[in-house]
This record gives structure tokens, C-alpha cells and sequence, in this order.
């Protein structure tokens, strides 16, 4: 009886002792959470996020491209190789054609095209068209619309200086003038100024015009606005003036017009080989016999230009004088030019003309020992010379618009004086 009182005992307290751990355990992992719950709410553990480079941190959903166009490419090779199927470019070329040919694009000029990075799809293209304005195309819900946007330009009068040294070709490249501009400068004077005879060493001349750039670039040239050659110490000027009809033409100080009714010359480069005279020696016919004109030396092909206003008289083979024109200029003159290699297209006789037209070509056709031209003048009949006649001008500035002439002439004038360029726009 006694050890089964001894063994409930023992099984009695070991009873105790495992309720008791039961509650330690029980106690130990309510402190634990408790203790965890506090450390999770005021400081979280801490978090290693991945490295990213600057350039993924922004990803731009847009892509743009600049080409300029090499030589032999075309609009359909250059968007054929930015991805894009034959049917999409006819679409850009048919969507760009009511403002400008995409397909007549040239060597040297440029495209920006935007696409959508994810669908490869093209947003935009931008082509720069000459400098001055630009041609943009962007897809909205109905398909790709064509605008043409002025590009800013910025503009300032320029006054070129040249002293005659070479001449007026190579001094005026020297000088920093194109070959257009100078081109243009003989167009101002041809009724005053033979340039390849009149001209010589000290001799100088200024122009006056404007010029645009973008990025600090030039990109055009505007119209010589005022012009002066000083020829053996005589300045002759002009000016060019606009009337409100919006016709403009060159004058000179007095409001004078520049233009008169015969050109100095029919050509525009040439060297005088033989004058005008009454005994001179006939290199084919070994005599000596009166020339009543002025050969011009020149290469076959060069274009020939009407004097004056006038009717053609006569087209066709004339004796030694070969391939031959002849024009009537109102009642007293007519001009003959000898030796063309051929007539200009249209030419024929009774066909008007008027000043500065093409009529023919330099050549050497009938008697001549080379390529020049004879170019000759009659006056009721009778011989003269040229390079003599006195020129007849044509028209001048009206009492109503010469307040306004005179104000222009001034301004002229002082650029005219000018050292350097003188900024006149900021921008355009």
C-alpha cells in the first residue's frame, strides 16, 4: 500500500513540473512576440535594392535619328533601311507631296525621323528644305500630316569692300563674295560697264546685302541692295528701290534709272579681240578693210543676249558672217551678232525680244579663225560704234515716291560707308 502511495506521488509531481513548463514556454513566447512586434513597427529590417545606371532610370519611349543623305541614296533606300515596309514610305511620300517632293531629296541635305521605341512605329520626319524653311511630318488618329515651318533665321546687312588687283572674278572670291554675287553685281551695270575691259588694277567696288544664318551658319544671301564701282577715279552707284506697286529696280543718287535702252555688251564673259575701226587687216582674207564692229572673244557656246528690246529681222546664213542674227529696235537701230554656233530655241525672224534675252550662241561659223562673236550696231543705216552710242535712259523715280527714294538712298549710303557688317534683324 505503500508504494503505491509513493508512486502517485511521484507521478503527481512530475505532473506539476511539466504544467510548469508548460507556463514558462507559454510566458517565454508571449514576452518573444511581443518583443519582435515592437522591433518590426519602429525600425524595419533593412532592404538591398538592385544598382540601377542613370540611363535606365528614365527610359524614353521615343527614339530619333539624323541622316544626311550620301550620294545615290534615295528617300525609299534611306526609310527602307530605318525598317519601314514599301507601303508605309509611299504613304510619308503621298501624305508630303501637296507641300513638297520627299523623292527629290539631294546629296548633303538631312531627315529626323522620331519613332516609338516599343511598337517601331515613325512618329515624325523633319526635312530641312534650304536652309530657310523646313518640311514636317506627324502621325495624328487620321494618318501623317504635312506642314512647312519658317525656320528662324538671323539677319544683318553686309558691306563688302574689293580693290581691283587680279580682277573682278578672283578679287571679289578673295574677298569673300560667291560667285553668284558677283554675277549679280555685273547685272546691275551692264548698260554703264564693260567688267572684263573697263575694269583695272585700283579700280574698286563695294556691295551692299543682306544675309541670313542659323547657328551662326549662312544659310542665304538676300538682293544686292546698293552698289558702287569707282572706275578711273568716277564712282557710279545704285540703288535699288521699291515702289508701292511692288516692282523694284536699280537707280542711280538722282533717282535715275540704271537701265537704258542698249546693254554695254551681249556677253557676259568675253575679251575684246578687234574694235571698231575703218582700216583694219583681215586675218583670213589678208586685207585690210573697214570693221564695223566689235569682236568678242569667247567660247563656243557662250550665250548671247539681245541689246535691247526689239524684232528679229533676220535668221539664218549670211556670206562670211555665218550663222547670222539681225534685230530692228523701234525705227533708227538695228543689231547684228555674226558666227553663232546656233540659234536659241524659238528664235526665228519676226519673233519679239526683249533685253537680256538668249538669242543665240558663240561659235565660229562663216569666216573665222576661232570662236568669238561680231557683234555690230547701224543707225539709220549707218555704222557706229557701240561702245560709244549714247545710251538712253529709260525711266526714273515719280515725283510721289521720291521723298521715300531719298529716305532710302541715305540709309544706303551710310552702309554703303560702313567698315564692317552691320547687324539689322535679330531675327526672322
Amino acid at each position: 500500500m505503500e508504494k503505491i502511495n509513493n508512486f502517485t506521488f511521484a507521478i503527481k509531481i512530475k505532473l506539476i513540473v511539466f504544467l510548469l513548463c508548460i507556463c514558462c514556454f507559454l510566458v517565454t513566447a508571449y514576452i518573444g512576440c511581443s518583443y519582435i512586434n515592437v522591433n518590426l513597427i519602429s525600425a524595419p529590417l533593412p532592404v538591398t535594392l538592385p544598382k540601377v545606371s542613370p540611363v535606365e532610370k528614365i527610359i524614353s519611349p521615343v527614339k530619333a535619328y539624323n541622316h544626311i543623305f550620301k550620294k545615290n541614296e534615295t528617300f525609299y533606300s534611306v526609310m527602307h533601311g530605318f525598317g519601314l515596309s514599301g507601303a508605309q514610305i509611299s504613304e510619308l511620300v503621298a501624305a508630303a507631296k501637296p507641300k513638297h517632293a520627299l523623292t527629290q531629296i539631294k546629296a548633303g541635305q538631312t531627315i529626323t525621323v522620331l519613332f516609338n521605341a516599343a511598337s517601331k512605329e515613325l512618329l515624325s520626319l523633319q526635312h530641312d528644305i534650304d536652309g530657310k524653311s523646313r518640311l514636317l511630318l506627324r502621325k495624328d488618329t487620321q494618318g501623317y500630316r504635312a506642314l512647312i515651318e519658317q525656320v528662324p533665321l538671323t539677319a544683318r546687312i553686309k558691306t563688302v569692300s574689293v580693290q581691283i588687283s587680279s580682277s573682278l572674278y578672283e578679287d571679289g572670291i578673295r574677298a569673300g563674295l560667291s560667285p553668284q554675287k558677283i554675277l549679280e553685281l555685273t547685272d546691275i551695270f551692264p548698260w554703264d560697264i564693260n567688267f572684263f575691259t573697263d575694269l583695272h588694277d585700283n579700280d574698286s567696288f563695294k556691295v551692299v546685302y543682306e544675309e541670313s544664318s542659323k547657328d551662326g551658319r549662312v544659310v542665304a544671301t538676300g538682293k544686292i541692295v546698293t552698289a558702287e564701282i569707282t572706275k578711273n577715279g568716277t564712282a557710279y552707284q545704285a540703288f535699288y528701290f521699291e515702289a508701292e506697286t511692288g516692282t523694284g529696280a536699280y537707280y542711280d543718287r538722282n533717282g535715275k534709272s540704271l537701265q537704258k535702252q542698249f546693254l554695254k555688251s551681249p556677253l557676259r564673259f568675253r575679251r575684246i579681240t578687234s574694235g571698231f575701226s575703218k582700216h583694219r587687216f583681215h586675218p583670213i582674207l589678208q586685207e585690210y578693210r573697214p570693221h564695223y564692229g566689235i569682236d568678242y572673244a569667247a567660247p563656243s557656246g557662250t550665250p548671247i543676249e539681245a541689246v535691247a528690246d526689239g524684232v528679229i529681222t533676220f535668221c539664218g546664213r549670211k556670206n562670211g558672217f555665218g550663222n547670222c542674227l539681225e534685230i530692228r529696235h523701234g525705227k533708227s537701230y538695228v543689231s547684228s551678232y555674226g558666227h553663232l554656233s546656233g540659234f536659241a530655241r524659238g528664235t526665228r525672224k519676226g519673233r519679239a525680244v526683249t533685253q537680256g534675252e538668249v538669242i543665240g550662241y558663240v561659235g565660229a561659223t562663216g569666216l573665222a579663225t576661232g570662236p568669238h562673236l561680231d557683234y555690230r550696231l547701224c543707225k539709220a543705216g549707218h555704222p557706229v560704234n557701240p561702245l560709244s552710242i549714247k545710251n538712253i535712259i529709260i525711266h526714273e523715280v515719280s515725283l510721289q515716291h521720291l521723298d521715300s527714294f531719298n529716305k532710302t538712298v541715305d540709309l544706303r549710303l551710310a552702309q554703303l560707308s560702313s567698315d564692317t557688317s552691320l547687324t539689322q534683324v535679330a531675327s526672322k
